[in-house]
Formats: C-alpha cells, structure tokens, sequence
C-alpha cells in the first residue's frame, strides 16, 4: 500500500502536459491542408484602363463593389471540394464601356499551398487555379476593333458599326459549349486559358459583321489614315519647310552657345577669324547635306504612306466589285485582326471556319437594357486558367464541377 501511494506522490510531480513536436512541412502535407480563401482588402476599389467613355461616380463604385461581393458565395461549393489552397477575392469597377454600361470584375485567385523556409505554410503565386468573373464587358475574351490615332487624338479610336463597338472574338471552340454556354479558349503563356459569356436567354446577343461590313470599316480607316497624312505633310509645307528639316539661320540660332564658344577660341590667335569662318562653312555645307537628306527620306517616307494607303483603298473597291453578294453578307470570320494588303484579295481570308478564325461582331443593341442603371449585370465574362500541375488540374475540375453558371445567369438584370 505503501508503494502506490509512493507511485502516485511522483506521478504527480510530473509535468502535466506533453510538449508536441511540429510536424515539419512536406509538399503532401501542404497539399491536404482545407482550402482557405479571404478577401482581399488593400485592392483599390476603382482601377481605369481607358476613360474614353466615362469613368463611374462614388456612388457607382460603391454600388459596383457590392455587387462584386455578393459574387463570392457563388464559390463556396467549388472551394468546399478543394484542399491544399490558400486563395485571396477582390471586386473592382472599371470604366464605362462603349456600350453606356460599367465593366467591372471579381478576381479569385487560389494559389498552391507551399511550404515556408521556417516549416510554416505560405501560398505558391506562380501556380494554382485562378477565376475571373467580368461583369458587362468582354475583357479576355475579345478586343475592341481600333484604328490608328489620327493627329490629336491621344487614344486610338474605336470602330463603330451603325453606332455600336465592332469587337474581334477571341478562337471559339467549334460547336462546344460549357454548362450549356458558348465556349472560347485560348493559351496564354502556357496556362489553360478558358471561359464562357453568360447572357440572357431568348435574344441573340452577337450580330455578325459581314465581309462587306468589314472591309467598309476597314477602308474607311484607310481613307480617315491617308487624309491625316496628307493634312500633314501639307502643313509642313506651308510652313515653308519638312520637318525635320531645319535651315541653317535655325541650327545657327538653336546652337548660338556653341557657335560663340567656338569664334571666342578662335579669336585669340591672329589667323584665328579666318580659320573659324573656314569651319562654319565646312559646317554649313555638311548639315546641309544632311537636312536634304532627312527631306528626301521624309518625303519618301510620305509617299510610302500615299502608296500603302492608296493601294488598300483601290484593293477593296475592287474587291467588293468584283465579289459576289453572298459571299459579301456573310459572317467576317478572319485568321488575324489584321489585314495586310494581299490579303484583301483573298476569299479564304475572311471565311476562316472550323474553330481557327477570329469572329468580329457587334453587341446587338436590342439585347441591352437602356432603362436598367449602368452598373447593373447584363452579361457576364467567366473565364479561367490553371497551370499543368496535377493540383492545379484537380482544382480546376472541381471548379468545373461545382460551380453553377445557372446561378450566375439568374443575377442578370437584378
């Protein structure tokens, strides 16, 4: 009896809990660990690419940032079916669109889990899956059609068709479709680049530019371009000289400094203005020979421009003359967004199928809702991107999987 009761007085000097050893970081276990995702609150609210149309109020951000965060709990299914994810959301609102409406986005980016040098966990940036969600405006997934800047104009114009953007589409996918909505991809710097527009049911929501329609847009900006050029070049003339040619009087005047350095150091020896008006004309002659120089390459350079545009211009007229009207109405669907011109005379240029064309279109006006406020969804952009790393890819498909575009169509117009 002794002995137990000796027994339980030293059990109870023992320390009375355990000291337990971190595990140390591993890539598996950094990759089991429960996704984690947070808002991302140090990202401006507001960011401007191109305020040609109209840059939102206070009231307006604020409305769009809202919107943007009622988004996030669209992902909760998706980011309950991942591990190994530390992930960050942000909404901003951007510009206003050719349209009269506000783009905005909701980025989330869910990258790997990794391990810290002192054992802690630390997301990997440079890989992981990564979700955009665009509201009113087809960022990524197709580019304004621009012309050249004409003199003046500090950014390059839109080209409008009947009054609305012309758009150039990214490659569609042939005949596929995501979830039900017309599917687009493409590569970027090696990553999976993926997404789909969600748009009201019942309306078409692209009208297609014909081939007519396109060359017409194009040989207008040929004609705007060449009528520049020659505005140009004719002020310069009136001004009695071609830039960038100066006269002697001018280099004589812009260089006086110099010029009086030069005669003061000469001036100290007897033979001294002599041989500094020996110099001048050595140095009026060579800058004369170069300014003539500069002229001829100017004025090549000008009827270069005559030339390009000229020819553009003439290649379309008999294009479209020569072309049947069928082939004129249908849908432009080229292999570039660029045109050069020998391709003008090509049929096959602006009949690009099967998946490999770029398609240019305009957003139908009877579609949108003028009534409804600017920064109220009408459509949106989804798209997404992972690198090939076997988490990544898993990621991605539990994105495709869980995440309801169904639910995302319902939040048009509201």
């Amino acid at each position: 009896m002794r002995n137990i009761h000796y027994i339980i007085a030293i059990g109870l000097l023992l320390p009375t809990h355990i000291h337990v050893v971190a595990q140390p970081c591993t890539e598996a276990l950094a990759e089991s660990r429960p996704t984690v995702c947070s808002r991302k609150n140090d990202e401006k609210r507001q960011i401007t690419y191109n305020n040609a149309w109209g840059i939102p109020t206070a009231a307006q951000i604020e409305d769009g940032a809202k919107r943007g965060d009622q988004l996030f709990p669209l992902f909760k299914p998706f980011l309950d079916h991942t591990k190994g994810f530390m992930g960050r959301w942000y909404p901003i609102v951007h510009d206003k669109t050719p349209e009269g409406l506000f783009y905005s986005s909701f980025t989330l980016d869910l990258p790997r889990t990794g391990c810290k040098k002192d054992g802690g966990f630390t997301p990997l940036y440079t890989t992981g899956v990564g979700v955009n969600i665009v509201t009113n405006s087809l960022s990524r997934l197709a580019q304004i059609s621009i012309r050249k800047p004409l003199e003046g104009e500090r950014n390059s114009p839109t080209n409008y068709l009947n009054g609305s953007a012309v758009y150039v589409l990214d490659v569609r996918e042939p005949n596929a479709s995501f979830q039900g909505y017309s599917y687009f991809f493409k590569n970027v710097n090696q990553r999976k680049h993926q997404g789909v527009i969600i748009v009201k049911q019942g309306i078409d929501f692209f009208i297609p530019v014909t081939v007519q329609q396109f060359l017409q847009i194009k040989r207008q900006e040929f004609v705007e371009s060449l009528a520049d050029e020659r505005k140009k070049f004719a002020k310069i003339k009136a001004e009695g000289t071609t830039m960038p040619v100066q006269t002697w009087e001018e280099n004589l005047k812009s260089n006086a400094e110099e010029y009086e350095r030069l005669r003061a150091a000469y001036a100290k020896y007897p033979d001294g203005p002599k041989k500094y008006a020996a110099e001048m004309a050595e140095k009026k002659a060579k800058f004369e020979k170069e300014q003539q120089k500069l002229k001829t390459i100017f004025e090549d350079s000008h009827q270069f421009q005559e030339t390009m545009y000229g020819g553009f211009i003439q290649a379309i007229d008999d294009f479209i003359s020569t072309t049947e009207a069928d082939f004129l109405n249908k849908p432009c669907i080229t292999n570039s967004s660029e045109i050069a011109p020998e391709d003008v005379k090509k049929s096959s240029f602006y009949d690009h199928t099967g998946g490999n064309g770029h398609e240019w279109v305009i957003i139908n006006p009877a579609y949108l809702d003028k009534k409804l406020p600017p920064t109220v969804p009408q459509f949106f952009v989804v798209w997404w991107l992972c690198e090939d790393y076997p988490l990544s890819l898993k990621g991605m498909e539990a994105f495709k999987q869980h995440f309801d575009l169904k639910k995302l169509e319902a939040m048009l117009g509201k």
